[in-house]
């Protein structure tokens, strides 16, 4: 068999570490844009609905709700 001598820089951690903080960063922007894609856009235009008359089924919970409570402080 044979055997390598082990040296000191073989011993060192900061290249290891190094590659852990990389892969760490790395991973981390991954995460943050795939959650960004999927999330989708954001509807943010102020469109008023004064005057207007909407029906909403299921308007007791949920995105309903939601809807509901919005149509009614653009005025509909």
């Amino acid at each position: 068999q044979s055997y390598t001598a082990c040296t000191p820089g073989m011993l060192s951690t900061e290249g290891n570490f190094r590659q852990v903080a990389v892969v760490g960063a790395v991973s981390l922007l991954s995460l943050y844009l795939l959650r960004r894609y999927f999330r989708g856009g954001q509807f943010r235009e102020s469109v008023s609905a004064t005057g207007k008359v909407a029906i909403v089924t299921g308007a007791n919970t949920g995105i309903g709700l939601e809807t509901a409570r919005e149509l009614n402080l653009r005025g509909a």
